[in-house]
């Protein structure tokens, strides 16, 4: 069984101080609470005509541990248009999630974004065979939250030979009892991944080719990675996810779109990418 809840609020709100200039406001918060959990039964050695698991000789059946990750996010975001060729957004989101240690209560991820048209600008050079020339740079951040469990303290059921007090006792009493899984991790947060792009978007030759340009560099930090643990200490388990890695990742992407030919009853494009990283 999988059940999803979810909520959503949100606010946007636009005004033009200046014919020129135009500003749109959003506010916003979401909820979302995912639940999960499934049992499994097994029967072996069926008579003839069995089918089911009751009519089997050998019956087994288990369930997975009830899981819940709940998460709370609020944003809020301004956009900035000016004289409809510098365009400016300016972001920043904050989540909970149940999944992060109990240390680490909230993440913050912020995002800038700027267009700027430089054709439409009167000093811009004119050529019969550019028609659109555009500098675009971002900046933002992103996360992914950890294993439903991971930062908590578990124990799995189990039986264990406790010797009986009696001094002429030769065996011990299965008992009942708790066994350590996991150690718990309360200063487990989120993997933060940020990323930078820049580039250009230009249109030549009538608006028939269209050509688009971006270097992007991205990192991460405290990346979730399973650390192992040396046997002799007697852990509960021989790995503990931790916040221990970084990544980085870069290159260039180009893109180039061509409008071979247009007519009434037939239309073909070509488009040619390229990447190196």
């Amino acid at each position: 069984n999988v059940r999803t809840y979810s909520a959503k609020l949100a606010s946007t709100s636009t005004w033009n101080p200046r014919p020129w200039a135009n500003f749109k406001t959003s506010l916003g918060a979401d909820y979302t609470n995912v639940e999960g959990n499934g049992v499994n039964a097994n029967g072996v050695t069926l008579p003839p005509g069995a089918s089911t698991v009751a009519a089997a000789a050998t019956r087994n059946a288990s369930d997975s541990t009830d899981r819940a990750v709940k998460t709370l996010g609020y944003y809020v975001q301004e956009q900035l248009g000016l004289r409809d060729r510098l365009f400016l957004t300016v972001a920043l989101r904050t989540d909970q999630n149940s999944a992060f240690g109990f240390n680490f209560q909230k993440v913050v991820y912020p995002k800038v974004q700027a267009s700027w048209i430089a054709s439409d600008e009167t000093f811009f050079p004119r050529y019969s065979w550019l028609n659109q020339f555009r500098l675009r740079s971002s900046y933002g951040a992103s996360g992914v939250q950890p294993g439903a469990t991971s930062a908590l303290v578990t124990f799995t059921a189990a039986s264990v030979s406790i010797p009986a007090r009696s001094p002429t006792a030769t065996g011990g009493i299965d008992t009942p009892s708790l066994i350590a899984q996991q150690p718990g991790l309360p200063n487990l947060k989120p993997e933060t991944s940020t990323e930078f792009e820049s580039g250009f978007d230009t249109q030549v030759l009538n608006n028939r080719v269209h050509m688009e340009y971006t270097y992007y560099d991205k990192r991460t930090k405290d990346a979730l990675i399973s650390v192992p643990i040396a046997p002799s200490g007697a852990p509960a388990q021989l790995t503990v996810l931790e916040n221990v890695g970084k990544l980085r990742a870069w290159g260039h992407e180009v893109q180039v779109n061509i409008q071979a030919n247009e007519s009434r009853n037939f239309a073909a494009d070509v488009t040619l990418n390229g990447s190196h990283f």
